[in-house]
């Protein structure tokens, strides 16, 4: 089984792109499989409970079709980075101690690896399209560690992430914090988004990673990804 995994910041594309390469690979005939595996905690209620906020407003700029203006923008952006600066300083007390860190570090690498185990069986394709894997995990609890992407993947790499499958091609689809942001809208603030775009372009430079110019359009970012897979393929006898 061959494994494509797409990662990037949020507003990238990855769900549209794995699901577009994944039908396109179908309708050639190679049997394959689209897998969303972003790491969702086990208390995950109790996580959205102590994140709550007021309704998102930039949804309910989008649901009223009132149109988005610098102003808007402005607001919306000053909104969304004061309550991300709120649940950041919860979670920067709760991570100034060593005893929550390590005990966070054992939750949530084997909390992650038993919905690795849980979707697994489930994998039959020639091609496997990943949407998020064990990378964004890494990028969002070095995040919370406050470490650097890489001295937090040495810290884990002999623990239960080494046992996950290795992607055969690994994609990042590069874009701006303010590209994202724009695409995304849902309430992911400006300043996590910039925290993000950080960590991911700490990988850049790895041999292993295939950099996609996220700023594209949707057309041009599937056929750079569907080129960069068919070469695999024919590379590797798979077509």
């Amino acid at each position: 089984m061959i494994v494509v995994y797409l990662t990037g910041i949020d507003g990238c594309g990855k769900t549209t792109q794995a699901k577009m390469l994944t039908d396109y690979l179908n309708s050639m005939g190679i049997k394959s499989q689209y897998q969303w595996l972003r790491w969702s905690p086990s208390i995950g209620k109790l996580i959205s409970a102590m994140k709550s906020k007021p309704a998102d407003q930039s949804s309910n700029l989008k649901n009223n079709n009132i149109s988005f203006s610098t102003h808007n923008d402005s607001c919306l952006q000053a909104n969304e980075n004061l309550h991300h600066n709120k649940w950041s300083s919860i979670k920067n007390y709760l991570f100034s101690t060593w005893a929550f860190r390590i005990l966070w570090l054992q939750y949530a690498t084997w909390d992650y690896y038993y919905s690795y185990k849980k979707a697994t069986p489930d994998w039959c394709a020639d091609v496997l399209v990943l949407d998020r894997y064990y990378f964004d995990f890494i990028v969002d609890q070095s995040l919370n560690l406050r470490e650097s992407v890489f001295d937090f993947e040495k810290r884990v790499e002999n623990g239960c992430l080494k046992r996950f499958i290795q992607p055969d091609l690994f994609i990042l689809i590069d874009i701006s914090p303010e590209t994202g942001w724009n695409r995304k809208r849902d309430g992911t603030s400006m300043a996590h988004l910039m925290k993000l775009d950080k960590a991911y372009k700490s990988i850049k430079s790895r041999k292993d990673v295939h950099i996609i110019d996220g700023a594209q359009t949707e057309v041009q970012i599937h056929h750079a990804i569907r080129n960069l897979v068919t070469d695999f393929l024919e590379e590797k006898n798979e077509l």
